[in-house]
Formats: C-alpha cells, sequence, structure tokens
C-alpha cells in the first residue's frame, strides 16, 4: 500500500517500511522540505515505479517482509533504474551488506541525521523538476 504524495515541486522521496509507526515517523520527520510517498512493502515501490512514478530518493527497511531492501537494491540495479543510485538502507541491526556500496543508516538515527543523508543525496543527483 502506497499513501500520496503532497507536492510536485520539492523532492520526492519514498519510504519503504513494513513498521507503520516507523513509516509515519519518516514521514513526519521528512514533511517539511519533502514530498513523501510511502510504501509498506518493496513490491508496492516496483508497482509505483513500473506505474510511470519517479522518486528523487528511496529510504527503504532492510528486512521487509517478502522482499528485502537488499533485494529491491539490486533489482533496481539490474533494471539500471536511476533511483537505484539514491537509495539508503536503515536497519536496526548493525549487520549491513558491506561488498555493496549503498548508503545505510543505523536505527534509531535522529532527525539531523536523517536529513543530512537525504540532503546530500538529492543535492549530487536529483534530476531538476519543471
Amino acid at each position: 500500500m502506497l499513501a500520496s504524495p503532497r507536492c510536485s515541486e520539492l523532492a520526492r522521496v519514498a519510504i519503504v517500511e513494513d513498521d507503520a509507526r516507523l513509516r509515519a515517523a519518516y514521514a513526519r520527520v521528512l514533511r517539511d522540505g519533502f514530498d513523501t510517498t510511502t510504501a509498506d512493502s518493496a513490491e508496492a515501490l516496483l508497482a509505483e515505479l513500473d506505474g510511470g512514478r519517479s522518486f528523487d530518493l528511496v529510504l527503504c527497511d532492510l528486512h521487509l517482509p517478502a522482499m528485502s531492501g537488499l533485494a529491491l537494491f539490486e533489482h533496481l540495479v539490474a533494471r539500471a533504474h536511476p533511483v537505484a543510485r539514491r537509495f539508503v538502507l536503515m536497519s536496526g541491526t548493525d549487520v549491513f551488506p558491506r561488498a555493496f556500496s549503498i548508503p545505510m543508516l543505523l536505527k534509531p538515527f535522529d532527525r539531523a541525521t536523517l536529513l543530512l543523508a537525504f540532503e546530500t543525496l538529492v543535492a549530487v543527483d536529483r534530476p531538476r523538476i519543471h
């Protein structure tokens, strides 16, 4: 299930998190300055991308029920999807796949850390919206 975005002039951020409370908390943190869309699964995000939606950045939980965050990232890379270059994994454990060069956030993280990660990636590789 995906929630609708607020405004198309802001950087579009997809938050993929199966925990409803965390998903809502991340959306609240980013509501000022970002156009946030939330998804409760990797499959929900893929359906939106396949339907033509685009995002400037994806924040994705590593441990999702069906397709993992890492599997989602690998799928996007295999499809040469542009958002794969602006993908952040997050997890409550510090066991991250070190072989990949994916930005990662260890939960819990504070608002400043989250915003810095997003602003850095969006500023470096954000397509211009007209």
